[in-house]
């Protein structure tokens, strides 16, 4: 066997079902992979979701998502974990797709794209962030990522020796519980680079993450944009400012995307004011995070 699927969950067994239905009918052969569902809660209920879909379940008492993955890393018994989040809906050849590449494999991760998939038919205005799928990376062809490109959290495979030599995910950057956190999984692929693992990427490789509901609100848009800034320092060009620094940001936000982004919300079809706020304010949010974020990973 090659592969452990793994699934962390927190209070979330009808969306956990959902996941677990696309995963029963994938086309790979089940003798090559299994499927463990890691509670965060600890809930009966969810227990009993993996016992309907015959599927391993274990708990990690820690609440956090860095934790429930580091359980996930030490109870698989395979050389590599796959790790999806519990509101996918898996294509029928995910696994097979992994399993081809995991099969020759001289690098520690891989990853692919995530297309957005809706339970309620979305505002207008919120289709615009969602129209593509998020990329890793613009490049066309199955290759080695950038450096200063990272693999999405939600479909990630690591090679299990290799992620506990770096010493699995930190909890200082992860979601725990309803805390939104945004950098678990880059400064994750920051200690594997680091250690010279090579981090791959398939285009080729695809599934459907839920938009959920709080991203349908405007609170949940600006936490998500305050924890990018927080949780991203030494990644993606993101660096902690001075208060110069903060006051120059803020000038340019104040003095040109807000006028930009009201022109465009008066002159551009099918941007509305939502969109005009949320793009203005998003940018203050990122910078409040960024300056008042408490760990800095130097990535050089």
């Amino acid at each position: 066997m090659l592969l452990t699927v793994v699934i962390c969950t927190y209070h979330r067994e009808e969306l956990l079902a959902l996941s677990l239905t696309s995963l029963a009918q994938q086309s790979a052969d089940p003798d090559r992979y299994t499927v463990l569902v890691v509670d965060n809660a600890g809930r009966e209920a969810t227990r009993q979701v993996a016992e309907r879909f015959s599927v391993g379940y274990t708990t990690k008492a820690a609440v956090g998502l860095s934790h429930a993955r580091n359980r996930g890393l030490e109870a698989a018994a395979t050389p590599w974990v796959l790790y999806l989040d519990d509101d996918i809906q898996a294509p029928p050849d995910l696994l097979q797709r992994f399993l081809d590449r995991l099969d020759t494999a001289d690098f520690a991760a891989l990853g692919g794209m995530v297309r957005h998939w809706f339970r309620d038919p979305p505002p207008r205005w919120l289709r615009r962030y969602y129209r593509r799928p998020m990329r890793p990376s613009p490049q066309a062809a199955f290759g080695e990522l950038a450096a200063d490109r990272y693999l999405l959290g939600g479909l990630l495979a690591v090679r299990r020796r290799a992620g506990q030599k770096v010493g699995g995910f930190s909890a200082r950057y992860g979601m725990q519980g309803r805390r939104v956190g945004r950098g678990d999984e880059d400064e994750f692929q920051v200690r594997l680079r680091r250690a010279g693992f090579g981090v791959y990427y398939d285009p080729e490789i695809v599934i459907d993450h839920l938009v959920q509901p709080y991203k349908y609100t405007f609170a949940g848009i600006l936490q998500l944009a305050r924890a990018a800034g927080r949780d991203g320092l030494g990644m993606r060009g993101n660096t902690k400012p001075n208060r110069w620094q903060v006051l120059r940001r803020l000038a340019i936000i104040t003095g040109y995307s807000l006028p930009f982004n009201l022109a465009r919300w008066l002159f551009k079809p099918q941007y509305y004011w939502q969109n005009a706020y949320l793009d203005t304010l998003t940018k203050y949010y990122f910078l409040w995070g960024q300056y008042h974020a408490q760990h800095t990973l130097n990535s050089r």
